[in-house]
């Protein structure tokens, strides 16, 4: 499971973020997309690999 997230705004200081631990609001977003995968994973079982795929895809944590 690949999770994009935002960036710093200065290239000297994405490894601290990218390793540190994220902001409340960003944790939300993540764990949105977690719960997604999770659903998604389940949908792959009982209605196939293509509609949870398509369903995984279209996903964009609000």
């Amino acid at each position: 499971l690949r999770i994009g997230i935002g960036h710093p705004g200065d290239k000297n200081k994405v490894v601290g973020f990218v390793l540190g631990k994220p902001p409340v609001s960003e944790q939300k977003l993540i764990d949105e997309a977690i719960d997604e995968a999770a659903r998604c994973t389940e949908m792959w079982f009982t209605d196939g690999l293509t509609k949870a795929t398509n369903r995984l895809h279209a996903f964009k944590a609000q």
